[in-house]
């Protein structure tokens, strides 16, 4: 089966780069967390998800400069090293070295999957991160982050001494909060991931809900914290009900809903889609403006993720 084919043109992923920063910016701002240093994780391999895209994707000068100086979002020149280290270990190495109070990603699992790999295989990873930092591939990322960089990796030397993996609290200093997706079938890992970071008591807030076809909804901390508002420029939303396979047929528009039942989304827009049932389950928790605060739930027939990935019940079968 070929994957889907969704067109985004350079100006649509700039469109989509910019709003995934500054949602991000937003819910770091809402909380207080004082220094704007984000961490981007995602794949440092070439691939064309669209995660992979607003990454590579260079921000604007005044973005990059001004706002986001002091955070890694592609850090091209590290990531040519990928064919000679895993990413577990060459994003650890960023990780400690930018030492972000924000840690972005889509999926939890990312960030789990890292945390345990770190545990699990601390001789190897060590060794690995200790021959990243001979590379002259950080040169440019040691240039960007200044003279920090000096007792950053400083620092990150003793902790590469110890012949156990330090804790998570010693590993992000800084971190505190996780800006992920949140709810369905990353919930197993979110649990997870939380736990592994213990002490670190640092706050989950979700991210903008968003699928390869479209952006769901965009959450606004004054507005609501854990629920988001359908309202992305060139999207027209419609809904049917979860639980009536009948209600394809009575599409229901935005202020039409009620608070307290589930909804499947059907969208329209300029890039080719008609009606296109998404598949994604949402709650609407709210009101405003009659415009439905919505929460993601699930993916309808989705069952379980074991490692991200998104299948159901009876695909194991």
């Amino acid at each position: 089966r070929q994957p889907k084919q969704i067109l985004y043109s350079r100006r649509r992923i700039r469109a989509l780069q910019q709003l995934y920063v500054v949602q991000a910016i937003l819910a770091h701002h809402d909380a207080g967390l004082g220094r704007p240093a984000f961490y981007f994780l995602t794949s440092m391999a070439p691939d064309r998800s669209v995660s992979g895209l607003l990454t590579r994707e260079p921000l604007p000068w005044w973005l990059a400069r001004y706002i986001l100086c002091d955070s890694v979002v592609y850090e091209p020149t590290v990531a040519r090293l990928v064919d000679r280290y895993p990413q577990d270990a060459l994003h650890l190495t960023l990780l400690m070295l930018s030492t972000p109070v924000l840690l972005a990603m889509a999926n939890p699992s990312s960030l789990y999957v890292l945390i345990e790999r770190a545990q699990q295989e601390w001789d190897r990873i060590r060794a690995q991160v200790q021959d990243i930092l001979a590379e002259d591939g950080l040169s440019e990322f040691r240039k960007r982050m200044g003279r920090a960089i000096i007792d950053r990796e400083a620092r990150v030397r003793v902790l590469l001494g110890s012949p156990q993996c330090p804790a998570v609290e010693a590993l992000f200093p800084e971190l505190k909060m996780v800006y992920c997706w949140q709810g369905g079938y990353v919930q197993p890992f979110l649990d997870n991931l939380q736990q592994q970071l213990g002490d670190l008591q640092a706050i989950f807030r979700p991210m903008f809900s968003m699928s390869t076809e479209t952006v769901a909804y965009l959450i606004y901390p004054r507005v609501s914290t854990d629920a988001g508002l359908p309202i992305y420029p060139g999207v027209c939303y419609e809904f049917m009900e979860a639980d009536d396979e009948t209600s394809v047929y009575r599409l229901l528009r935005p202020w039409a809903l009620q608070v307290g039942q589930q909804y499947l989304m059907v969208v329209s827009d300029a890039y080719g889609l008609r009606r296109y049932q998404t598949n994604d389950v949402f709650e609407c928790v709210g009101m405003r403006r009659q415009t439905p605060l919505l929460r993601f739930l699930r993916r309808a027939g989705l069952s379980y993720s074991f490692t991200g990935e998104k299948i159901t019940d009876q695909q194991l079968l």
